[in-house]
C-alpha cells in the first residue's frame, strides 16, 4: 500500500514539473521572441518638374478711391447705383438740378474780393506802419488823459452811467452799423462823423465820454494792427485768407461744373458709400455760412492775442468736403508681409495667384515692396517652415488684383501664392520619405533579397507641398520607403504593404 501511494506521488510530481517547465518556456518565448517586421510602403523615385511657392495671407485694400462731393442745397435728380453695385467706366452715377447754385458761387466770389482787398490794403500800408506807431502811441495817451480828466469832473452818478455807457457802447454801435463797424473804424472813419446824442439819447457829457471811448477803441485797434503790419503778421494772415478764399472759389466752381454734367465713373469699380437720395435736396450738417465775416476776423487780429488760430479761422469759411458718393476703383491690392528670407525671392511685377474665401482664383502681380522692414505680427507660412522664420520684423508688400469679383472684399483676407523657384527634370522624393536628425537628412532603401532596409544620406533642394527635389543620395528609379516609422533602424527587416511611384507632377500613384 505504501509503495502504491509512493508511485502516485512520483507521477504527480513529474506532471507538475513538466507543467511548470512548459509555462516557463512559453513565458520566455513570449518575452524574448523576435519582433515581427514592421509594415511599410515603398515608393519608386521619379523625375519631373517642381515649383516652389511662397504662400501668404493678405488684406484687400483699394488703390484708387474717388470721393464725389456735393454742395449744400443741391437738388438730387437721380441716383443710379446702390452700395455694393459694380460700375463700369463712363457710367453716370447721379444727376442734379444746379439752377440754385449760382448764389453759392456769387458768395464765394464776394469772399475772395473782400479778402483780396484787405490783403492789398495791408500790403500797401505796411511800409508806413512803423512810423505811424509813434503818432498812434501819442494819440492813445492823449485820449486816455482826456477820459481821466472828464471822469474827474463827473459826479458819482455820472460815473456810474459812464461805466454803463462804456459797457454797452460797443453793442449799441454794432447793432447800428452791423459787423462792418470795426472795419469803418480801422479805415479811418471818426466817431465825430456821427451825431451820437441823437442816435443814442446820451447826455452831452455821456456823449462826449462815449466819443472819447470809441476814439480810444479806434486808436488801440489801429495801434495793434499797425504793429501787425510792421511785423508782417497782418499781411501774412490776410494773404492766407485771400489764397484760401480763391482756392475755395475755384473748388466750388469745379464742383458746380461736375454737378451740371452729373457724376461719371472714371474706371471700373464698386460703390462703397451713397449719401444722397433721389428727389431730395442735399443738406449737410457740415454746411457753413458762405459769407466771410471779415470784421470779426479783424477784431480778433486787433485783439493782439498770442493764441490766434489763423488756419482755424480760415477753415470756418471754407467749404468742407461734403461727400455724396464714394467709388472704389479697380484694381484692388492685397497687402501682406514678407520675412527676411522670403523678401529675397520676390520682385516687382512678379506674377501671383490670389484666392478668395469662395475659392475663386485671380491673376495678380507684385505692385509694391517696401524698402524698409518694420515690426510685424504676420509672417508667411514659408518663413515659419523655412530658415529664419523666427524673425519678428517683416517687409510690407502688395499684390495688384486687376479684375476682382464680388468675392474680393476690401478689408477681408485672401490667400496669396507666388512661384519663387522652379526646376525641370528634377529627381523627386515625397517629403514623408525624408527623415531629419542632427546629422542631416536621410532615406531608407529597401533590399528585396534580404528584406532589410539601409539608411542613406541625401541632399535636398526645392520643396513644394509634399515633394522635395533631391540632388544627391537617390536616383531616378530607386526604391525607398515612403513613410518609414520613427522606430525603424538601419538593417531592420520590413514587411512591404504597397508600392507607389512618383509621377512627373510630383504626386504619387499606387503601382501595386
Amino acid at each position: 500500500m505504501e509503495n502504491r501511494w509512493s508511485t502516485k506521488k512520483k507521477i504527480g510530481t513529474s506532471v507538475f514539473i513538466i507543467l511548470v517547465v512548459a509555462v516557463i518556456t512559453l513565458g520566455l518565448f513570449y518575452i524574448f521572441k523576435p519582433e515581427p517586421p514592421q509594415k511599410v510602403s515603398l515608393v519608386t523615385v521619379g523625375r519631373g518638374e517642381i515649383v516652389q511657392t511662397l504662400d501668404a495671407t493678405g488684406t484687400v485694400e483699394s488703390s484708387n478711391q474717388e470721393k464725389f462731393t456735393v454742395l449744400n442745397d443741391t437738388k438730387v435728380l437721380t441716383v443710379n447705383f446702390r452700395v455694393g453695385d459694380r460700375v463700369q467706366k463712363g457710367d453716370v452715377l447721379a444727376t442734379f438740378d444746379t439752377t440754385s447754385l449760382g448764389k453759392i458761387i456769387d458768395a464765394k466770389q464776394k469772399n475772395y474780393k473782400m479778402a483780396q482787398d484787405a490783403y492789398v490794403s495791408a500790403r500797401d500800408s505796411a511800409k508806413t506802419s512803423a512810423s505811424d506807431l509813434v503818432q498812434l502811441e501819442k494819440d492813445v495817451n492823449r485820449i486816455e488823459n482826456e477820459i481821466k480828466d472828464l471822469e474827474k469832473k463827473m459826479s458819482s452818478e455820472d460815473k456810474k452811467e459812464a461805466e454803463e455807457v462804456k459797457e454797452s457802447a460797443a453793442d449799441k454801435f454794432n447793432s447800428l452799423f452791423g459787423n462792418n463797424f470795426l472795419i469803418s473804424l480801422l479805415t479811418g472813419k471818426s466817431m465825430n462823423d456821427f451825431d451820437l446824442s441823437s442816435i443814442t439819447g446820451f447826455s452831452t457829457e455821456q456823449t462826449k465820454l462815449s466819443t472819447l471811448q470809441f476814439e480810444l477803441m479806434q486808436l488801440q485797434a489801429k495801434q495793434t494792427i499797425a504793429k501787425a503790419q510792421a511785423s508782417g503778421t497782418l499781411e501774412t494772415t490776410l494773404k492766407a485768407f485771400s489764397d484760401s478764399a480763391l482756392d475755395d472759389l475755384n473748388a466750388t466752381k469745379a464742383a458746380v461744373d461736375v454737378l451740371k454734367t452729373g457724376w461719371v465713373a472714371e474706371a471700373d469699380g464698386i460703390v462703397r458709400e451713397v449719401k444722397i437720395t433721389a428727389g431730395k435736396t442735399f443738406e449737410s450738417e457740415l454746411a457753413v455760412d458762405s459769407a466771410i465775416d471779415l470784421s470779426s476776423i479783424m477784431n480778433l487780429i486787433s485783439s493782439g492775442s498770442d493764441d490766434l488760430d489763423i488756419m482755424g479761422l480760415i477753415k470756418e469759411y471754407i467749404m468742407p468736403d461734403q461727400v455724396g458718393m464714394i467709388i472704389e476703383y479697380y484694381p484692388f491690392e492685397a497687402s501682406f508681409i514678407l520675412g527676411k528670407y522670403d523678401v529675397l525671392k520676390v520682385e516687382m511685377d512678379q506674377p501671383a495667384v490670389i484666392k478668395s474665401a469662395s475659392g475663386q482664383e485671380f491673376e495678380g502681380v507684385i505692385s509694391y515692396i517696401s524698402p524698409v522692414a518694420s515690426a510685424s505680427s504676420s509672417i508667411s507660412i514659408n518663413s515659419l517652415l523655412g530658415a529664419g522664420g523666427g524673425s519678428s520684423n517683416g517687409v510690407e508688400a502688395k499684390v495688384k488684383i486687376p479684375n476682382p469679383d464680388s468675392s474680393i472684399i476690401i478689408g477681408f483676407d485672401v490667400d496669396i501664392s507666388i512661384d519663387v523657384d522652379r526646376a525641370e527634370n528634377a529627381v523627386l522624393v515625397p517629403a514623408e520619405s525624408i527623415q531629419f536628425d542632427s546629422e542631416g537628412s536621410y532615406v531608407f532603401f529597401y533590399n528585396s533579397k534580404t528584406k532589410r532596409v539601409t539608411r542613406s544620406e541625401v541632399k535636398t533642394g526645392i520643396f513644394s507641398g509634399a515633394i522635395y527635389q533631391v540632388f544627391e543620395g537617390v536616383e531616378d528609379g530607386d526604391t525607398i520607403l515612403k513613410a518609414p516609422p520613427l522606430t525603424l533602424k538601419d538593417g531592420d527587416k520590413v514587411n512591404i504593404v504597397t508600392t507607389e511611384e512618383v509621377t512627373s507632377t510630383g504626386s504619387t500613384n499606387s503601382a501595386s
